[in-house]
């Protein structure tokens, strides 16, 4: 196919191109620069130690789909494949969004077979960078070939083997997964607290031998949505999602009926229950929700409310004390990716060598509009803990991923209730001071 449409050779998806024509020069092509590379050598440096900011990431999958669409992968591999590997790697969650599915996963395998040829081949060297006016190195491989989600990719894209389906002759509860239009996006939709959505739903459908594909087998019914993730990507209202759920749980589910949904489960990723009519048509159902109590407001279209620049008409938030009913749902803690896990555990240090004891660095009321609405008063009430001994207290900064390799985290960490995400990553300061985000 050519074009816009998809083009990919089939040695390059087969990767059984001839190793010795791949190479690391790097000096660009008619087809891509030689600052494109740098820019490559950079993202893959920085994702090692922190979260890569967007522009640089939209620079590489620019770059990505001109070599797509000119037919041109091939004599980029061959002049730098380490940077190709990056560049798939960024890619794909786009790749997913433009070209569906499937060929993101061709690509992965492209990537993958071009992260291997890597393997061995480069030696252990000493990468210098420019950060906070210095100069600064690192030991290792010329190519990390990693992101935040890399680790994920394989599971998230079906990969692993998957369990055979539950029978009759299994003990114990069975799963019926639905195909929904609000669930299918797994790499786009894998970011932030609300990747719980995804890799719940990737888990009942790949992972678990409790899944059964016989719905008249089924103990419960999955009702798999990224809801979170289409509000915010598509820019959908309120009313877009009453409607798409409505008509869902209407025509789209026909086993909902045989129980009244009380054998359906739901999961909300946010603080909120991303269906505002739930009340009214799926009240008896099973909701796996990260938050006990979550927010309404007199304004179905919550972030409309809360975003700096919108007008105040008054309107108000509270925690909803009666939504969550106990006897039936569950609450399950929000999405921290492999990626972060192993950056904090890796760089973890003993109690007795720590600097300080608890730190909080984050946002509070009188800062962002979103935390007055929310009732989000323990932000306030950790600021004034400000200057106790053994403490780093204080604002929101930028992560600084250069001093995170050279600096282990040192203090505990202080977490919040209330509006707004809670605490997933932490990433050390140029004082030794672990931070969190929200």
């Amino acid at each position: 196919m050519h074009g816009s449409s998809v083009y990919i050779s089939s040695s390059l998806l087969l990767g059984v191109w001839i190793c010795s024509e791949a190479g690391n020069v790097c000096r660009g092509t008619q087809h891509v620069s030689e600052e494109i590379w740098e820019t490559a050598k950079d993202v893959d440096l920085l994702a090692r130690f922190a979260h890569v900011p967007l522009f640089m990431v939209k620079s590489l999958v620019d770059a990505f789909f001109n070599l797509q669409e000119g037919h041109a992968l091939e004599d980029a591999i061959q002049d730098c494949s380490a940077g190709v590997a990056a560049m798939v790697l960024h890619s794909l969650p786009e790749v997913e969004r433009r070209m569906g599915f499937r060929v993101a996963s061709k690509f992965y395998s492209m990537y993958e077979a071009l992260r291997q040829q890597q393997d061995g081949s480069l030696e252990n060297h000493v990468v210098s960078f420019f950060w906070d006016d210095q100069v600064r190195s690192y030991r290792g491989p010329a190519w990390g070939l990693t992101s935040e989600l890399s680790p994920s990719f394989p599971f998230l894209l079906g990969l692993h083997p998957t369990p055979p389906a539950a029978d009759t002759a299994r003990e114990g509860v069975r799963i019926y997964v639905y195909e929904t239009s609000l669930a299918v996006r797994p790499l786009g939709c894998s970011w932030g607290m609300s990747a719980v959505e995804v890799f719940v739903h990737r888990f009942f459908l790949n992972a678990c031998d409790c899944r059964t594909t016989d719905p008249e087998l089924a103990d419960f019914f999955f009702v798999p949505s990224y809801t979170n993730c289409v509000m915010t990507e598509e820019g959908k209202l309120a009313k877009d999602m009453d409607e798409i759920f409505t008509g869902l749980v209407m025509t789209g589910l026909p086993y909902f009926s045989r129980n009244q949904g009380r054998d359906h489960v739901f999961l909300w990723s946010s603080e909120t229950y991303d269906y505002p009519a739930w009340a009214h048509h799926i009240h008896g159902s099973v909701f796996l929700t990260v938050e006990a109590l979550p927010v309404m407001c007199s304004n179905n279209d919550l972030w409309n409310i809360v975003t700096e620049d919108s007008e105040d008409e008054g309107h108000t938030c509270w925690h909803c004390s009666s939504c969550f009913q106990p006897y039936k749902d569950l609450v399950i803690p929000g999405f921290v990716s492999q990626w972060s896990m192993e950056r904090i555990l890796a760089s973890a240090r003993d109690l007795k060598d720590r600097t300080y004891l608890a730190c909080y660095h984050g946002s509070d009321s009188g800062m962002r509009r979103m935390y007055r609405y929310g009732n989000a008063t323990a932000r306030n009430h950790l600021q004034e803990l400000r200057g106790a001994p053994w403490t780093s207290i204080g604002v929101a900064q930028s992560p600084n991923p250069a001093v995170a390799k050279s600096h282990p985290y040192e203090a505990s960490l202080l977490d919040t209730s209330g509006f707004g995400w809670r605490a997933r990553f932490v990433i050390p300061t140029p004082h030794p001071v672990p931070q969190l985000y929200f």
